[in-house]
């Protein structure tokens, strides 16, 4: 199964799609939409862009593992997405992957700009490889 995973933010969608087998998580795309009703719509089309079987949001809780208000709003966007498509939604905590994105990017030695137009792929292909690696564990939601 082909999965598509979002690395959501306030004014871009990092998008990540993984391998037709559902193992293997690739960044993608990143895609510039401030607007939460057209970032729905930008979601959509990118699954079917990609031929994604299910889509995969990151949801940012807190620290501690609260619901703060990204994550209500990342709540919000699933519960769009749900009444707006069949094709199946997740979401799996996102709290670390884009400081691990930026830190991979840096080790890489990749100049601002560079980092700046990757960080949000990679990102969510952090957080989809680790939905991928865990789909039966806890950590990621299944409904």
């Amino acid at each position: 199964m082909r999965y598509i995973g979002i690395d959501p933010g306030e004014r871009r969608l990092g998008v990540a799609v993984s391998d037709p087998e559902g193992r293997m998580a690739m960044p993608a795309e990143v895609i510039e939409e401030s607007d939460p009703n057209a970032q729905v719509g930008a979601i959509l089309a990118a699954a079917r862009r990609h031929g994604a079987e299910a889509i995969v949001l990151g949801m940012p809780y807190t620290l501690r593992g609260e619901m703060g208000p990204a994550a209500q709003r990342v709540q919000a966007q699933v519960e769009r997405l749900r009444q707006k498509t069949d094709i199946p939604v997740h979401t799996c905590d996102e709290r670390f992957s884009s400081g691990i994105a930026q830190s991979v990017l840096r080790q890489a030695e990749a100049g601002h700009e560079t980092r700046k137009r990757n960080v949000d792929k990679l990102a969510a292909s952090i957080m989809l490889q680790s939905f991928l690696d865990r789909r039966a564990a806890d950590g990621c939601s299944q409904t």
